[in-house]
C-alpha cells in the first residue's frame, strides 16, 4: 500500500532511513528539509509498504515532478498512484519503469567516490565562488544554464526557480557555485541540487561558449566533489550525453535513469 505523509515521527524516520545512499533519495530529503516535511499545495510524500509494514518506496511530488526512490513490490500499484496523482515529470532508477510513455528519455547515473588526480587550478583571473541566495546573482546563473544548455536543462520560470533554490540554499540542502572572470562576470556554474546526510546530487551544470575548452568547468565540478567527499558524501550526477568531464573527475557509470517529461 501507497500511504500519505501523516507527519509522524516513524513516517520521517522511515522515509529518511529509505533515502539513503540514493541520488533520488537525496533529492527528496532536501526537499523534505527545506520545506520541514510539512504539506503545501506544490509538494508532498509518500511511502510505500510491504505486507510487513516494511517501507520499500519513497515518492515525493514537487509541482507536476514526481521523484522515486527505493524498491517496490508492486509497479502495477506504482502506475496507479502515478496515474492518480497526475504528474507531467517522473526521475526514478530504470529498474522502475513505471510508465510505458514515449517521451521518456534514459541516461547514465554516475557516482564519485574518489577523484582522479588530474589538474585542478585554472588561470588566476578566475575566482571559484559559492553563491547565496541573493536573487540577481541566481539571475545571472539562470540565465547562463538557458543560453548554453536550452532544452537540455529542465528549468521552470525564474520566479519559481528563484524561491525554490533561495529556500534550499538557506536550508543547506542546496549550493549554488560559479567561477566568476576578472570583470566578476559568471562564465560557468554548477549546483549542488540535493544534499542529505550520506549523498549529494550535481547538476545544473554550463560553461558560457567564450569560455569553454579551457578547464573551467571540470575544475568545478572537481572542486566540489572534493568539498562534499571531504564532508563524508558520495557524489552524484545524471548525464543524459557523453560529457567526457564527468569521466575524468571520476565519476563513474553505476546505474541508469529514466526521466519522463512533457507527459
Amino acid at each position: 500500500m501507497i500511504y500519505i505523509n501523516d507527519f509522524s515521527r516513524k513516517f520521517e524516520i522511515d522515509l529518511y532511513k529509505l533515502c539513503e545512499n540514493s541520488p533520488y533519495g537525496a533529492r527528496i530529503i532536501s526537499y523534505h528539509t527545506a520545506y520541514h516535511g510539512k504539506k503545501y499545495d506544490f509538494l508532498d510524500f509518500w511511502l510505500q509498504r510491504d505486507d510487513n509494514n516494511n517501507a520499500v518506496c519513497a515518492f515525493c511530488k514537487y509541482y507536476s515532478t514526481l521523484i522515486i526512490c527505493g524498491n517496490t513490490h508492486s509497479i502495477q500499484e506504482i502506475k496507479e498512484f502515478i496515474n492518480m496523482i497526475s504528474v507531467s515529470d517522473i526521475l526514478c532508477d530504470s529498474t522502475l519503469n513505471p510508465t510505458c510513455d514515449e517521451n521518456i528519455s534514459t541516461g547514465e547515473t554516475m557516482l564519485c567516490t574518489k577523484t582522479n588526480n588530474i589538474q585542478n587550478k585554472i588561470n588566476s583571473k578566475y575566482k571559484i565562488l559559492r553563491l547565496n541566495s541573493d536573487m540577481n546573482n541566481l539571475r545571472n546563473v539562470y540565465n547562463l544554464l538557458i543560453k548554453e544548455n536550452g532544452q537540455n536543462v529542465m528549468l521552470p520560470d525564474f520566479e519559481s526557480y528563484f524561491l525554490d533554490i533561495s529556500n534550499r540554499i538557506r536550508h543547506g540542502v542546496s549550493k549554488v557555485y560559479v567561477i566568476t572572470n576578472g570583470s566578476g562576470e559568471i562564465v560557468s556554474t554548477a549546483t549542488l541540487l540535493a544534499i542529505s546526510r550520506t549523498s549529494s546530487v550535481i547538476g545544473c551544470v554550463a560553461t558560457n561558449s567564450d569560455n569553454r575548452n579551457k578547464g573551467l568547468a571540470t575544475c568545478l565540478v572537481k572542486y566540489i566533489t572534493d568539498k562534499e567527499l571531504s564532508s563524508g558524501r558520495e557524489v552524484y550526477l545524471h548525464r543524459e550525453k557523453e560529457i567526457k568531464i564527468y569521466d575524468k573527475v571520476g565519476f563513474k557509470t553505476v546505474g541508469k535513469f529514466i526521466m519522463r517529461s512533457g507527459a
